[in-house]
């Protein structure tokens, strides 16, 4: 393992938790004693303890940075590849033998205790070794090889003996370690929870505080000072302070309950007013409970105090508008009530009532659902049970059985009613009866059916007449033309220039009623096929006017009804190049998406319009002072804008800044 994370897992050194002064002072005396050599040095190399080491290595080996770089490997690699379990033997590459056995304390390796600088007996390396290494080093050789002398040869039974000696030591140290380390977490851990404590108690927003067994306040939290006015100093130096500050009507009452906490030792909550330091009346909620300590010795109570004086301002104004609501519940022509989730009545205003002839006692508790013909209640509980907490809110149109039997119509909103978690646990339903309003709406509807058919059999009529105006007068000028003076001849034309005029309005206002009326065949369009068609049906008009057509390479299939499709993009070219004008010269599509619209765009460059009129151009027969002139029936962007809207979306024109318009048509991307 590698000695910083070693050191990591439990965050001490040796050094912390063992007095090294004292074990340096014990292994000089185990020296003095044995002439055996020991030392101690942590997972980094730092040495530690050092007593009776050899000549060799604190006069040459350890002085020299070459043979020194060789020591500080030795104990580095002793440190990494040491069990925790046993001792290890190892030569160093300056030829001296170590054994050395882990101090581990808390399943951290710290530190190494090393017993060595010695040759074991029949197994010491040659003269000609040491010779060669002082020649390599530099070394003075003969006080060297006098210093190699002096270096112990002992049988590997007795290393093996020092080293059990040293290992029983090792765990002497690794015990007392240990117990430090155990003894230093304990005040850690202890120092932590005071300031926990501290930190929580000091920074509660409520006033906490502990009154011990005498009465007397014990602690008092600075939070105190936020509500009364009054520091915490000045609860625990005056006893009689808390009781002072309770206003003069609510202290007999809180004195009983002081009573029962210091002499019965109960628990308990109460609501009641102070006065404040600067003189103001607040609310307190006191909820206080006794202590005891672990062997069950009662310590006195502690209590906690809310400022409750908005919630009680807020309660009193609730109240308040509570009795205005039911006033004006009460006093409201629509029906009112409220009913739990299977459908049993829980409040019903007087308007309710008096509706269906029943009283109050009548009607709270009993199911709403005999009001209503048997033949829909299954469609009005389907509709109920659609509500959910996402989705709260429903109106919808039913009938009722009055109770003489009469059929009427109403409308009802209906809002779920969540309690404080969330759940669902009644309904409120506010409606009134729209009966009237669907007999109108049945009166209308029978005459808009008449004004349809009217519309299409006028539109079917004035078609054959006039087509017969045109061909009589286009036969009129070209066999009577010669006949026929200057004015004569201007007159057919004005006649076929009005006729092919109306000819054309019936056909818009047919394409109009059928944009309005036939319903959609919806089908996955190619945009691209579409476009084609458009284009190759304007490539005359492109190419004798010299305009260009700009598409992009890659058009989406979207879902639409493939005629009307046509119609809204041919729609769009014709206005630009009716209403382009000379400088007309380019008429661009394009196409872009969100995640519900599919949105088609046409822009031209030519005259363009005034904005202000930009959007009243949708409505049908209107058009621009500017169009004057150019034929026209004042219902193509009206088809559009009926056909898109048909689709879920809608169409709406925009003025460039450069010239000219931009026409634009979203289509729903959720079309069924």
């Amino acid at each position: 393992m590698e000695p910083a994370t070693a050191v990591g897992e439990i965050g001490y050194t040796l050094q912390e938790l063992i007095d090294i002064d004292q074990l340096d002072r014990l292994m000089e005396l185990f020296n003095r004693a044995t002439d055996l050599a020991i030392a101690v040095i942590d997972v980094k190399g730092k040495v530690l303890v050092a007593k009776g080491w050899q000549k060799i290595c604190t006069d040459f080996h350890r002085v020299n940075p070459q043979t020194n770089e060789r020591c500080v490997e030795s104990d580095l690699y002793i440190n990494r590849c040491i069990s925790q379990e046993a001792y290890v033997e190892y030569q160093c590459k300056n030829g001296l033998v170590d054994m050395a056995a882990p101090i581990v304390i808390a399943g951290s390796h710290l530190a190494t205790i090393y017993y060595g600088q010695f040759f074991v007996e029949g197994e010491e390396p040659s003269r000609d070794f040491f010779e060669a290494q002082a020649e390599t080093f530099e070394f003075d050789v003969d006080r060297y090889l006098e210093a190699l002398d002096l270096v112990p040869v002992i049988s590997r039974e007795k290393a093996h003996r020092v080293m059990d000696y040293y290992v029983a030591l090792v765990h002497f140290i690794a015990e007392t370690g240990l117990a430090r380390y155990r003894q230093m977490e304990a005040e850690k851990a202890l120092r932590k929870s005071e300031a926990r404590f501290r930190i929580f108690a000091d920074f509660t927003w409520d006033w906490e505080s502990w009154t011990g067994p005498d009465g007397r306040c014990v602690y008092v939290t600075p939070s105190v000072k936020r509500i009364t006015g009054y520091n915490a100093e000045d609860f625990t130096h005056d006893p009689k302070l808390m009781t002072s500050i309770v206003h003069p009507e609510d202290r007999p009452v809180l004195a009983e309950h002081f009573r029962k906490e210091l002499v019965e030792h109960k628990a308990g909550n109460i609501d009641f007013r102070i006065i404040t330091c600067g003189g103001e009346e607040r609310w307190i909620n006191h909820y206080c409970q006794p202590v005891y300590d672990q062997d069950g010795t009662w310590l006195g109570v502690r209590a906690s105090n809310r400022d409750i004086s908005e919630r009680k301002h807020v309660e009193r104004e609730l109240r308040r508008s509570e009795t205005r609501y039911r006033a004006i519940v009460e006093d409201q022509t629509e029906l009112i009530c409220r009913f739990s989730l299977d459908g049993a009545l829980t409040y019903v205003n007087e308007a309710y009532c008096r509706y269906f002839e029943k009283e109050h006692g009548e009607l709270i508790g009993k199911t709403f659902q005999p009001m209503i013909p048997e033949d829909e209640r299954d469609l009005v509980s389907a509709t109920l049970r659609s509500l959910t907490p996402q989705n709260p809110l429903i109106t919808h149109e039913y009938r009722v059985v009055t109770p003489r039997g009469d059929i009427r119509w109403q409308r009802w909103t209906n809002r779920l009613i969540l309690d404080q978690q969330g759940h669902p646990y009644e309904l409120q339903a506010v409606g009134r009866d729209i009966t009237d309003r669907k007999l109108a709406e049945a009166a209308l509807k029978e005459h808009s059916e008449k004004t349809k058919l009217f519309a299409y059999s006028v539109s079917h009529d004035l078609k054959s007449p006039a087509i017969a105006i045109h061909g009589l007068t286009k036969l009129l000028r070209d066999k009577y033309g010669k006949v026929l003076d200057e004015k004569g001849v201007e007159y057919c034309d004005k006649v076929l220039q009005a006729s092919e005029h109306l000819v054309s309005l019936v056909q818009k206002i047919n394409m109009y009623i059928s944009a309005k009326e036939i319903p959609l065949h919806i089908e996955n369009c190619r945009l691209k096929d579409v476009v084609r068609f458009v284009r190759d049906n304007f490539e005359i008009q492109f190419n004798l006017r010299n305009i260009r057509f700009v598409e992009p390479p890659d058009l989406p299939s979207i879902r639409a009804d493939r005629t009307a499709l046509l119609r809204i993009i041919s729609n769009i070219v014709d206005n630009a190049l009716k209403y382009g004008g000379s400088k007309l010269n380019t008429i661009t599509l394009s196409t872009c998406e969100n995640d519900d619209l599919h949105i088609i765009a046409v822009e031209d460059d030519g005259v363009g319009m005034s904005g202000s009129t930009s959007d009243a151009l949708f409505e049908i027969f209107t058009r621009t002072k500017t169009s004057n002139g150019i034929e026209g029936t004042g219902l193509g962007l009206a088809i559009i804008k009926e056909l898109a809207e048909k689709h879920g979306g809608t169409a709406w024109m925009e003025v460039n800044a450069k010239g000219g318009v931009t026409v634009s048509v979203s289509i729903s991307k959720h079309l069924a």
